[in-house]
């Protein structure tokens, strides 16, 4: 048998791996058994196991200079890091009050745009006022779809548009409020 970890959940219940929520961290001390075919070894940790979590979503630009400035305009991300390399450049970006970044990749010898595909979804932004946004995203140079109130239900979900970036990324800005708050 190979060796493995296997949590045993909070404060050495023996909870299974399969019934350990995927995505939520374990509360209170945590027990492992470490299993070998010379020994059994029990590691108790304590404080909990911390998970995964969202730091950043990346992109592919052609023109760093053209796509910071539609980002800080549009949606206020300001430059939190560039790191420069021989072929190609990392810059981070963030809004006031979160700590998930947005990665632009500049590719310094890439010469042609990116075709984006059909995997690609969008970015979303969630703003305090959508009318105000609405005219950021135009100012900055970008061509927004007209706002949609969904309620399919006569309950909304959701207020929002979609624009996209200058290299054809499409960003959803949802107004606060409901599960966007």
């Amino acid at each position: 048998e190979s060796n493995f970890l296997r949590p045993y959940g909070p404060c050495g219940s023996k909870t299974a791996p399969s019934q350990v929520p995927p995505m939520h961290p374990l509360k209170g001390p945590v027990r492992f058994r470490f299993r070998a075919p010379e020994a059994d070894v029990d590691v108790l940790i304590q404080g909990g196991i911390d998970m995964a979590k969202l730091v950043h979503s990346m992109i592919r630009v052609m023109d760093a200079s053209r796509s910071i400035a539609f980002y800080e305009k549009a949606f206020d991300l300001r430059v939190k890091d560039k790191l420069d390399f021989e072929s190609f450049a990392l810059i981070y970006m963030v809004s006031e009050g979160s700590a998930f970044e947005l990665e632009l990749t500049v590719n310094k010898t890439r010469t042609e745009p990116y075709d984006i595909g059909d995997g690609y979804g969008h970015l979303a932004v969630v703003v305090d006022d959508l009318v105000v946004a609405h005219q950021q995203a135009t100012d900055a140079g970008g061509n927004p779809k007209d706002i949609v109130d969904f309620k399919p239900d006569g309950k909304r979900v959701a207020r929002f548009f979609f624009v996209s970036d200058p290299d054809g990324y499409q960003i959803e800005v949802i107004e606060k409020g409901g599960r966007f708050s």
